[in-house]
């Protein structure tokens, strides 16, 4: 299986190994691929040139003079988590490849390195990262929404409260106005029984007045 060269699928891949057989080696393949590459003896110098630009891939051998490369994944899983790693070993270890794979590895070959092989399981690895990226994406996609439904929720709940809090206002406002209202009928009320008890207080000395009249002239 050959990664064929394509515009949208060029990758840039670091070979991390003390070999410098294997580097050529892998070199050769990711350059009849059509994909770029960088290379690195040791794992001081791949942290150097990790600083100065991004790779989709590593290639690591485990097995290298200093640090090796299961102590040196821990750092590169944590600093470049969009980079794929391929672990390399010239040894068959169960326990190795289970320990690389739980710090983050994405596979684990064995040396010597089948290109056919290698091929797979960098394409496998690439699958792996790309739906990693869709799923972050979809994650922080589905976030946004999240929280862009949450703020216009907030902002309907702010309405509904000023909504609320005019409409006790005006039934304030109401009540005081059938409170006054029914203080203005009182009166009325009122003054219209006074009037009517004054009119009748006035016929009544009216007439007192017209017997007294009369009264006066019989004599």
């Amino acid at each position: 299986m050959n990664l064929e060269r394509t515009p949208e699928r060029t990758i840039r891949v670091l070979i991390i190994d003390d070999n410098r057989h294997i580097r050529e080696m892998v070199q050769s393949f990711l350059i009849r691929s059509g994909h770029e590459y960088s290379s690195a003896q040791d794992a001081d110098q791949a942290v150097e040139i990790l600083r100065l630009g991004e790779f989709e891939l590593a290639i690591m051998d485990i097995m290298m003079p200093g640090r090796n490369g299961i102590d040196l994944l821990p750092q590169l899983v944590s600093e470049y988590p969009d980079m794929a790693i391929i672990m390399m070993s010239s040894i068959i270890d169960t326990t190795t490849a289970v320990d690389a794979m739980r710090k983050g590895a994405y596979d684990y070959i064995t040396k010597p390195v089948d290109l056919d092989e290698l091929a797979t399981r960098i394409e496998k690895a690439l699958e792996r990262r790309s739906l990693k990226l869709q799923n972050r994406q979809y994650q922080q996609n589905l976030e946004h929404m999240v929280d862009k439904a949450t703020e216009r929720l907030e902002q309907r709940m702010r309405e509904l409260s000023a909504l609320n809090s005019l409409f006790q206002s005006h039934i304030q406002n109401l009540q005081g106005a059938q409170e006054t209202y029914a203080q203005l009928q009182a009166t009325i009320s009122e003054f219209s029984l006074n009037l009517d008890t004054l009119a009748h207080s006035a016929r009544m000395v009216a007439e007192d007045n017209q017997s007294h009249r009369i009264g006066n002239g019989s004599q």
